[in-house]
């Protein structure tokens, strides 16, 4: 039972290099949780902490919601990227595209670009996209919302794998699929079936086993 003292948890990434693990806490930043499993201020006063994730080396990646619009089911926003090393010290800021509208993950790749995910039923557009360190999308799949061969539904989630392969929880469509680390399409892995309520909304990889669940 963890006892966090927040009202809203964002998400959660856990490091076994720093032996942490940290809980965005939405508007009231990053936490750490200590070893009696209670949150303790991390980061604080960075906005709105979306998803959160660690790169393997324990640099923490925080996807960070910015120029919110509307309300309720027509609320839109756009994102930033701020990474910081395993002590809180900001190492970067990205400024994520304009057209990166309603993003929902990101994760650092080895080559130090980002990979990220955008893109619900108040969207045109539903992709995973490789963005540089310059703000510049390089490689992306999907494009408008859809079911169709190349498109994505609210990719809600993603993970890479030991390949820097991308998994993609493709929630709206109810299954996950597999790119490459160029972001083609290898294979779709899971499907469920379209009259079921059941979809994927978040993945977890384990390295040691090889093997992927499904939440």
């Amino acid at each position: 039972d963890i006892h966090t003292g927040l009202e809203v948890i964002m998400d959660m990434a856990s490091c076994s290099t720093n032996n942490s693990v940290y809980v965005a806490g939405g508007g009231h930043g990053v936490y750490r949780l200590t070893k009696d499993d209670r949150a303790a201020p991390w980061l604080g006063n960075v906005g709105l902490v979306m998803k959160i994730s660690v790169t393997p080396d324990g640099r923490v990646v925080t996807l960070i919601a910015t120029d919110g619009r509307g309300s309720g089911d027509n609320t839109t926003w756009h994102g930033k990227v701020e990474v910081y090393s395993p002590r809180g010290m900001k190492l970067t800021i990205l400024k994520l595209p304009h057209d990166i509208v309603n993003p929902y993950h990101a994760v650092q790749t080895n080559n130090k670009s980002f990979i990220i995910s955008h893109g619900d039923d108040r969207t045109e557009l539903s992709r995973v996209c490789e963005v540089n360190n310059e703000g510049i999308i390089v490689a992306s799949y999907g494009g408008r919302r859809g079911s169709g061969l190349g498109q994505l539904y609210a990719p809600a989630h993603f993970i890479l794998d030991d390949k820097q392969r991308v998994l993609v929880a493709d929630t709206l469509n109810q299954r996950v699929v597999l790119l490459d680390r160029k972001l083609n399409i290898q294979r779709v892995l899971l499907q469920w079936s379209a009259q079921g309520e059941d979809a994927p909304y978040r993945l977890l990889y384990d390295s040691d086993t090889s093997q992927l669940m499904v939440g």
